[in-house]
């Protein structure tokens, strides 16, 4: 076990959003006050962490630059996002389904890159590749049946169900 000196913690008491004041978020930016920042004598700016994938899974959160990692594990390199310090970026240079790369046109990503948030799940795109990521994305899905929307999003599905053969 490591030991961070002076390290500071805190609470959110009054939390509110989309998904009914859910907590449970560590700050992993690259401000002072992020978990990153608190450790950055000890591990560098080094992280990575892996969300897990089922309830029956664990992911992990792991600090410095020589982290154990498999060989098997690719990492993504992160941009820092000009106006702020507390958003990292990456590039995307396109968009793949099941192998198959989306044809979408090279100048939805000319902006530089997408903001990675890791107190969200949601992936906000440009419209056009929203579109086009969604549409691929229920073809792929077409043995599961819809659910309804939640807000805004509108890309459903039940899982504990697969769909009648009749609904395909």
């Amino acid at each position: 076990m490591d030991v961070i000196d002076n390290f500071e913690f805190g609470c959110g008491k009054y939390n509110r959003g989309l998904f009914g004041g859910a907590a449970r978020l560590i700050g992993l930016s690259d401000d002072n006050i992020s978990i990153v920042g608190e450790t950055t004598t000890k591990y560098g700016k080094y992280f990575s962490y892996c969300l897990a994938s089922t309830t029956s899974s664990t992911g992990h959160l792991t600090f410095g630059e020589d982290c154990g990692a498999s060989s098997l594990v690719s990492f993504t390199p992160l941009s820092k996002v000009p106006q702020s310090s507390q958003f990292y970026g990456i590039k995307i240079v396109g968009i793949s389904i099941g192998g198959n790369r989306l044809s979408i046109a090279s100048t939805v990503f000319s902006s530089g890159g997408a903001v990675i948030d890791s107190g969200t799940v949601i992936a906000q795109l440009p419209p056009t590749a929203y579109i086009a990521l969604r549409t691929a994305f229920r073809k792929a899905m077409a043995n599961y049946m819809t659910a309804p929307a939640l807000a805004f999003l509108d890309t459903c599905y039940e899982f504990s169900k697969r769909a009648p053969s009749w609904s395909r």
